[in-house]
């Protein structure tokens, strides 16, 4: 994939506008010199200047998830968490 100046969105504001637009996110980015995309339902929200952003799966995972690489690379300072059967009212309730 090439990674010309021109295409890449560099206004934060933009992007995030862009993203609430559109909530069903590909993350597109680059890590270890290879492309990266990653099509996830993606519920982000800004708060205090701060990026959290948040996966949803029906299952509780068996392992530890990761932030997709897209994510971390692309909002380093930004907060990632899983959310499924299990923490889901927690979320919706912010206990």
């Amino acid at each position: 994939m090439y990674n010309l100046p021109h295409f890449k969105a560099t206004n934060e504001t933009e992007v995030l506008t862009f993203m609430k637009q559109h909530p069903f996110a590909m993350l597109i980015g680059n890590a270890e010199n290879k492309a990266v995309a990653t099509q996830i339902p993606l519920l982000f929200e800004e708060r205090n200047g701060k990026l959290f952003g948040y996966e949803f799966k029906f299952a509780e995972p068996t392992r530890k998830i990761k932030a997709p690489k897209a994510w971390s690379e692309n909002y380093p300072a930004a907060t990632f968490k899983v959310i499924h059967k299990n923490n889901f009212e927690e979320f919706i309730l912010k206990k």
